[in-house]
């Protein structure tokens, strides 16, 4: 299934779990908090992105259907 995630910046605290599990597909911004590289954010499988955005301290990234709806990630 096709997912997409995305960075709730407020939320991020800058502590770089998503870029050492996923470096293809984040990186820091100019401020030190992670973001999506632009159009990359399909390139990860459900499992795996549900997997990144349950590791977020913060519960910073979502992961979300094609169809816009979220993921839930308990």
């Amino acid at each position: 299934m096709v997912v997409r995630v995305r960075v709730i910046q407020d939320e991020c605290m800058s502590i770089g779990r998503c870029l050492a599990d996923a470096p293809n597909v984040f990186r820091f911004d100019d401020n030190e908090l992670s973001e999506v590289i632009p159009g990359q954010d399909g390139a990860l499988d459900e499992a795996t992105a549900v997997r990144i955005a349950r590791n977020c301290p913060n519960r910073a990234i979502v992961v979300e259907r094609e169809d816009g709806s979220a993921i839930p990630l308990d």
